[in-house]
């Protein structure tokens, strides 16, 4: 879509209003109505004024320029421009560093700039427009180049201004292009070697290294491009070393940056008291990067690296980091980021979901699977499916069918969405798993795995639904407690045991797992991942096991009614 000026719009606006001698209003509209034309915004009918008058206000004001609301706007809008330029002027790079030396005396200024653009693009009602202004104006590239300031408040703001942007922007995601810089923030040991000498400054040099770890996260996330970007950017600039000029010569790329910081922070801990948790909260971030890395989640583009990426990791040795048992030695080192998220005095669970997302997204061969299998995965797999089991709402006879009636505390809620949550990821890392026969028939007769995983396909919720009746009588709706993605990982996992394995079948059918699986697509009739696996895993169910068909479908589970559906 092409650009205009606030100026230009303010110019035609007075311009219609004093040739036509219209009043202000009509002139307004008049206004919208020839750039909606311009701009491609509508057919030019009256039905379309509204659509296309709320989408040129997402790019200028639409006000009137000499009304009272039009000046406050204005104002507010120059304002916003006004912090934009004033960043503009600190961006002054060494010529032979590269790096933005901000004067003290304008360490503040700068920093307050940054954090009034941050605030005004995530609050403001008119926050896509700001954004568009910001885009318009060139202030990414600024907000970008602010990366290699040698100040540490600086650089900490601009990441963390790029990040809420990124989040919310994902068109920005694309703009993105200082990855030698942010690589290079990633690379800087400072906060490692300040942690191990107790100083008292490492939480700032902390607070950058985790917000550069979640903006690449960002970046990478849903966005093919970045993540190739991110792999081949290099640690050229030296913040830290205002005299060294940058080189690519044997700096290293973005996956050796992120495996160097996996490996520092799993070093027994310094002396700092709050050292545990912070290198907990990197670890986590680390693992939520090597996970957006090796996850192909871009589907506007025709191919993806998601897989070489993993297999990259893997030859770089990322499996012990993540999974080499799960204890700690009897020194107390921390051998793994598994065996520090699943001992048993931790408490806390995002890093568990977070080393589980990457455990999954790294699954991608069977050399990698046995590896993890080596490492301890299936052991850390059944202690998590024995821990949630506990979530599965119960009547009072214990079946797994409905929830609880007591009403829980805002903590305890929170930690049970974490808890489904943890699970969800789980089940990702069995479906993975289970691509090894030899695997997934061990799951398939464990007497855990797939008891489980029907249980959870099955167990339903109850929740009181509006008063119907003059006498207030509440009826109770109940739902599959399980959510799409989890069912659809469950049907995966399902579809994948019986996959060329009769006995497998058998079994599946011994626990109820075709009442299960009809449940689930007949609960999503429109999640097509849901239907997708839903019906392989009732194909497998009877490829090799013909005997079963009649079974199926005299069953009172309707299953031919809802394959009708999913045909039909």
């Amino acid at each position: 879509m092409s650009r205009i000026s606030q100026e230009y719009y303010d110019e035609t606006v007075l311009e219609n209003e004093e040739t036509f001698e219209l009043t202000p209003d009509e002139a307004i509209a008049e206004t919208i109505s020839q750039l909606a034309s311009q701009l491609q915004l509508g057919d030019n009918t009256n039905d379309n004024d509204g659509a296309a008058a709320a989408a040129l206000s997402d790019l200028i004001l639409i006000s009137h320029p000499h009304s009272e609301k039009g000046l406050m706007e204005r104002k507010r809008h120059d304002g916003f421009v006004s912090l934009l330029t004033r960043l503009d002027e600190f961006v002054q790079p060494n010529a032979i560093t590269g790096v933005i030396d901000v004067n003290e005396l304008n360490v503040g200024t700068c920093v307050d700039s940054i954090e009034q653009i941050q605030t005004v693009c995530e609050t403001s009602n008119e926050r896509e427009r700001y954004r568009s202004i910001l885009e318009r104006e060139m202030g990414l590239l600024t907000l970008q180049s602010l990366l290699s300031c040698s100040n540490e408040r600086v650089v900490s703001s601009s990441l963390a201004c790029l990040g809420s942007l990124m989040q919310n922007t994902f068109s920005f995601r694309e703009d993105f292009k200082a990855f030698d810089r942010l690589v290079s923030i990633l690379s800087d040991d400072t906060a490692t070697l300040q942690c191990r000498s107790n100083s008292p400054d490492y939480a700032t040099s902390v607070t950058i290294l985790k917000r550069a770890l979640t903006l690449a996260t960002v970046l990478c996330t849903k966005c093919e491009p970045n993540k190739n970007s991110f792999l081949r950017a290099k640690a050229v600039y030296q913040r830290t070393k205002m005299n060294t000029p940058p080189t690519s010569g044997d700096a290293p790329g973005g996956s050796a940056v992120l495996l160097q910081n996996l490996s520092t922070w799993l070093l027994t801990p310094p002396a700092a008291s709050n050292d545990n948790m912070a290198s907990d909260v990197i670890l986590g971030h680390c693992c939520n990067l090597v996970a957006s890395l090796c996850k192909y989640d871009d589907f506007r583009a025709e191919s993806s690296s998601a897989n070489e990426t993993a297999s990259m990791f893997y030859r770089a040795g990322i499996v012990p980091l993540l999974m080499n048992g799960n204890t700690n030695d009897d020194t107390g080192n921390r051998r793994s980021v598994c065996a520090v998220a699943f001992q048993d005095s931790y408490e806390g669970i995002e890093l568990q979901i977070s080393a589980m997302a990457a455990v999954r997204a790294l699954c991608v061969n069977d050399d990698i699977v046995q590896s993890f299998v080596a490492g301890g995965v299936l052991e850390l797999v059944a202690k998590v499916l024995k821990e949630t089991a506990s979530l599965l709402p119960t009547n009072e006879a214990g079946t797994v069918s409905t929830c609880d009636t007591s009403t829980p505390t805002a903590k305890q809620q929170e930690e049970a969405r974490s808890r489904k949550r943890l699970l969800s990821i789980t089940l990702g890392v069995i479906r993975n798993l289970c691509g090894n026969d030899t695997i997934k028939t061990n799951l398939c007769q464990d007497e855990i795995t797939l008891p489980l995983i029907v249980s959870t396909m099955t167990a339903r919720t109850a929740s009181p639904s509006p008063s119907t009746s003059a006498t207030n009588n509440k009826k109770t709706t109940t739902s599959l407690w399980a959510g799409p993605t989890m069912l659809e990982h469950s049907c995966g996992i399902l579809a994948a045991m019986s996959l060329r394995s009769p006995t497998n079948a058998n079994l599946i059918l011994t626990h109820h797992g075709s009442t299960a699986i009809t449940s689930a697509m007949a609960q999503n009739p429109h999640c097509v991942p849901v239907l997708r696996q839903g019906c392989l895993a009732i194909r497998n169910l009877v490829s090799r096991n013909k005997e079963n068909i009649p079974k199926l479908l005299d069953s009172s589970d309707n299953l031919e009614l809802v394959l009708r559906d999913v045909a039909g």
